[in-house]
């Protein structure tokens, strides 16, 4: 089974699922997943992020960290990030949304 990958926000407890791969991780990158990632990151600039395994993430946080899901981002965000990468609304929200 391939282990995945997830950046999380310690101080809100969310994370974004960004790649997968146990020999050869590597991290997602269509324009929804790096757009995603985008979000993400703006969203919680200034916090404590880490990256790891989905196992490493959570034995960082004691409460299970929720997704980052559309409706974390501020709308006119959304609408920019959508513009920037040429992804639509709706398949932005089916990689957050999975």
């Amino acid at each position: 089974m391939s282990t995945t990958y997830s950046i999380a926000c310690t101080s809100c407890q969310q994370r974004l699922w960004v790649g997968q791969g146990s020999v050869n991780p590597y991290l997602y990158n269509s324009p929804e997943h790096r757009c995603a990632t985008e979000a993400f990151l703006i969203v919680h600039r200034g916090h404590l992020l880490i990256f790891g395994s989905d196992d490493e993430t959570e034995l960082a946080m004691p409460d299970f960290p929720r997704p980052f899901v559309s409706s974390d981002i501020p709308a006119p965000l959304f609408t920019r990030l959508c513009a920037d990468h040429n992804v639509t609304p709706a398949a932005l929200r089916d990689v957050l949304e999975y």
